[in-house]
């Protein structure tokens, strides 16, 4: 959950015999998973690598028995009263959900996913994640990246930054879709995205912080 697995994964998105682009093109993720060796020590250094995020869908099957998407339906997407259905992407007919991507939905039900994170798991006063689950999600780990400085900006398959003195939040897609939470305006910001802009200082990209700008400006923020 924090990215710090340790496995030998080459998260690149633009080299064409990469693991990434053999995940997204190719078939038996299951197979490819099994292929992965641990190459350093797990828990201690950061490394984003999209395999992790698959590995804890095949968790989550093997604990509860049921296919990633079913169980997501199940125990999310109808307790927040989405109003259409989502479509996941398989790797082959009848295949496995790539558990990192390629999740579809409409902006109004990603922004519901917002409005369970910023109620702290609750959905119109229910419960459908615990409330420590979703401050531990949110919560920095501190670890360290590959080149030692401090990992600040994510927790549990969440990013974090701070802008203008808000603390903030967020989902981030790899073509600038985004589902940015800001606890203290309460506010949910959805985009779907087409392309990403510039990566600058602080793990942040333009695109997001010149739509969180300009919401908050909006509201007078």
């Amino acid at each position: 959950m924090m990215m710090s697995s340790g496995l030998n994964w080459n998260e690149s998105y633009s080299s064409l015999f990469s693991q990434t682009t053999e995940a997204y093109y190719g078939r038996k993720l299951d197979n490819q998973m099994d292929r992965l060796e641990v190459i350093t020590e797990p828990g201690r250094t950061f490394n984003y690598m999209s395999c992790n995020t698959e590995l804890l869908g095949m968790i989550l099957e093997k604990a509860s028995g049921m296919k990633l998407s079913e169980y997501a339906s199940q125990k999310l997407w109808k307790r927040v009263q989405a109003m259409h259905s989502a479509y996941w992407s398989l790797d082959q007919s009848d295949g496995m959900e790539k558990a990192y991507c390629c999740f579809y939905a409409d902006a109004r039900d990603f922004a519901r996913i917002g409005q369970l994170m910023l109620d702290s798991g609750k959905w119109k006063g229910a419960n459908v994640v615990s409330a420590s689950f979703i401050r531990e999600m949110v919560t920095p780990k501190n670890l360290v990246d590959e080149e030692g400085s401090l990992v600040n900006y994510y927790g549990y398959q969440c990013w974090l930054t701070e802008f203008k003195g808000h603390q903030i939040f967020y989902a981030r897609g790899i073509l600038g879709q985004y589902i940015v939470v800001i606890p203290d305006q309460r506010m949910v910001l959805v985009r779907l995205g087409k392309k990403r802009g510039e990566k600058i200082p602080n793990n942040q990209y333009s695109d997001m912080i010149a739509y969180v700008n300009g919401a908050l400006q909006a509201y007078g923020n």
